[in-house]
C-alpha cells in the first residue's frame, strides 16, 4: 500500500532497477491495482533446495525470473515457488509445471522453461 495526500492506494511493483555494483534500488515503477479488475502482472519465481545437477557440473539457471499472468489483485500469487532439489543437468521446470491458482491465467507457451539446471561450459586451454 502507498499513501499519497492522505489517500491509500493498493499498488504492485511493475519493474525496478538496481545499481549493478552496490545492488541498491535506483528506481521502482508502481501500478495501482484496482479491486475486481483483471490485468497483467509479473509474478516472481522463487526456488528452494540445492539441485543434484550441481554435483554433475551443472548450473542453476533462471530462464524466467518473473512470469506474466492475468488476474485480479485478489487472486494475485506472491510468487511461483519451485523445489529444485531433484533437478539434474538438463532438467527444467516448464510453464506447464506451475500450479495456477483459481482465477489466474498464464498466456505463455506451456513448453517455455522457467528454471532448470544447465551444463556448465568447459574452458579450453
Amino acid at each position: 500500500d502507498v499513501e499519497v495526500s492522505g489517500t491509500t492506494y493498493k499498488v504492485v511493483v511493475q519493474e525496478y532497477q538496481k545499481d549493478p555494483v552496490s545492488s541498491q534500488l535506483i528506481h521502482v515503477d508502481l501500478m495501482v491495482a484496482q479491486p475486481g479488475v483483471r490485468t497483467t502482472y509479473m509474478v516472481p519465481v522463487t526456488t528452494e533446495g540445492t539441485p543434484k545437477g550441481l554435483k554433475n557440473k551443472g548450473l542453476l539457471a533462471f530462464h524466467r525470473r518473473r512470469v506474466a499472468v492475468k488476474c485480479t489483485i485478489e487472486n494475485l500469487p506472491e510468487s511461483f515457488h519451485f523445489n529444485v532439489t531433484d533437478l539434474d543437468t538438463g532438467d527444467n521446470f516448464l510453464v506447464r509445471d506451475i500450479e495456477m491458482p483459481t482465477g489466474v491465467e498464464c498466456f505463455l507457451d506451456p513448453r517455455v522453461p522457467v528454471v532448470g539446471v544447465i551444463k556448465a561450459k568447459q574452458l579450453k586451454h
